[in-house]
């Protein structure tokens, strides 16, 4: 489940939570994020909550560049 709000079509903010399964990924967690697209150029980082769930990439931060041909 996740939501983002843009901003002037310049400034993303987004947030979601994955439902936890307990066979795969134990606990839900959480993550955030931001995004800034100007110019055709993306910059979006996010964060991932870690907690007690089974994700190895639990409580880790994503950083990406892009660009919008």
């Amino acid at each position: 489940v996740g939501i983002e709000y843009m901003y002037d079509n310049l400034l993303a903010v987004r947030g979601g939570y994955r439902i936890g399964d307990e066979k795969t990924t134990g606990n839900g967690y959480g993550t955030v994020g931001l995004g800034l697209h100007h110019w055709g150029f993306m910059l979006d980082a996010s964060y991932m909550f870690g907690g007690k769930s089974k994700v190895p990439a639990r409580s880790t931060v994503k950083i990406s560049l892009g660009y919008k041909f």
